[in-house]
């Protein structure tokens, strides 16, 4: 807590592979129940970023409500072709997927403008009954439209935000920009103007500095309810390089002194507007995550 401000500090993973291996994890604590049993003792909120990659089962979200206690939260990344992004037939549903023409499913990766309104409009279904068992036993913090950095604003950006909220009527949302173009000082005020007008959460980032692709450190609560901070580390160095895994991209720990002078202070204004902050520690790459938020967890109640 930070004033009357409830703070849910966790990590953007629970089983990338770096952190399985990496000793977090006691030993014995090897199978999916059991990790996510752990790490829901230690943190009281995850993001779920497999459900970007391929679209879960509602079986799935059934077994994490299962695991975890009734105050548990799970933020869940929208599936990847939802913020245009790209993925191999194989991970459509298969709904999605067998109606698709013969030259389509031979396309090494598919994005939306290769499917058609149909398509679309089943993978929101799809989404939409995967996450029912968070939504039903309320354990859904906000569903996270992280869109890429070829999406800047214009006239069709705000159309694709709009559409969210016709799309998705009663579900939390957050959005997540990677342009830096939207924190320039007009489009900025008609984002969050719009945001507020969807009940629609803005992302608030820390990333490397000084890239077109990453937004700087601009602060906006746009939900009175939910304010989020999403960390993904200063690896400058690999932050537009190729990667055989993302965690490699965000591979970076936090010093004690970054978190207490660059991001405390943010959450701490953050809380001034929201009743709810989450915040997210991305650079899941071995500990550092875990470590880093379990440390600005014990600042936060130093302050708190």
């Amino acid at each position: 807590m930070i004033g009357g401000s409830t703070v849910r500090v966790g990590t953007a993973s629970w089983t990338d592979p770096t952190l399985l291996t990496a000793g977090w994890y006691p030993a014995g604590v090897s199978t999916a129940e059991a990790r996510l049993r752990y790490y829901s003792h230690h943190f009281p909120i995850v993001e779920a970023d497999a459900s970007f990659y391929a679209i879960p089962t509602p079986e799935v979200a059934q077994r994490w409500v299962k695991r975890t206690a009734d105050s548990f939260r799970f933020n869940v990344k929208a599936f990847a072709p939802l913020t245009g992004h790209r993925v191999p037939a194989s991970r459509l549903p298969a709904s999605v997927r067998d109606s698709l023409p013969p030259r389509t499913q031979k396309l090494p990766t598919l994005g939306p403008a290769d499917l058609s309104a149909d398509d679309i409009v089943e993978l929101r279904r799809c989404f939409s009954a995967a996450i029912a068992p968070l939504v039903e036993f309320n354990r859904l913090g906000t569903v996270l439209f992280q869109y890429s950095s070829d999406f800047r604003p214009g006239f069709s950006s705000y159309a694709a935000i709009e559409k969210l909220r016709v799309d998705f009527p009663v579900t939390p949302l957050a959005i997540e920009f990677r342009h830096r173009e939207w924190a320039a000082p007009e489009i900025w005020a008609r984002t969050l103007d719009q945001l507020r007008a969807l009940e629609i959460s803005f992302v608030a980032v820390d990333a490397p500095a000084r890239f077109a692709s990453a937004m700087p450190p601009v602060d906006g609560v746009t939900t009175p309810g939910l304010a989020i901070l999403r960390l993904h580390g200063r690896n400058s160095a690999a932050w537009e390089g190729r990667h055989d895994t993302a965690a490699t991209r965000f591979q970076y720990r936090y010093s004690e002194r970054e978190l207490g002078d660059d991001v405390l202070p943010r959450i701490i204004r953050l809380a001034r507007e929201a009743s709810e902050i989450h915040v997210l520690f991305n650079n899941c790459f071995g500990t550092d995550g875990v470590h880093n938020a379990a440390t600005i967890r014990r600042l936060i109640d130093a302050v708190g």
